[in-house]
């Protein structure tokens, strides 16, 4: 997953972060969940196994508790999975 962040400039939420925070918080996020929210509430998708800060963009690889294969990927330019490592497979409610 790879999500922008606004530096040094209001976002949305009306927070400013400084480069140096986003780094800091990214060396401490492997092993956190990934989450998603709604109006049920919030639900654990997955864990993340690699977090770091990169461009303006925080990179994060990890594992989805989803259906299909449980993987780490790599990519090339045009978003092809060009090798990969499957870690388990998933299974859905």
């Amino acid at each position: 997953m790879k999500m922008p962040v606004k530096l040094n400039e209001t976002d949305e939420n009306g927070i400013v972060y400084t480069e140096e925070a986003i780094k800091q918080s990214c060396e401490n996020a492997n092993g956190k969940p990934i989450v998603t929210y709604s109006e049920k509430g919030e639900r654990i998708i997955g864990v993340a196994s690699d977090v770091r800060y990169e461009e303006g963009h925080i990179l994060i690889n990890g594992y989805l508790y989803a259906g299909g294969t449980i993987e780490t990927v790599l990519f090339d330019n045009s978003k092809q999975v060009i090798s990969m490592e499957i870690a388990g497979f998933g299974l859905c409610k």
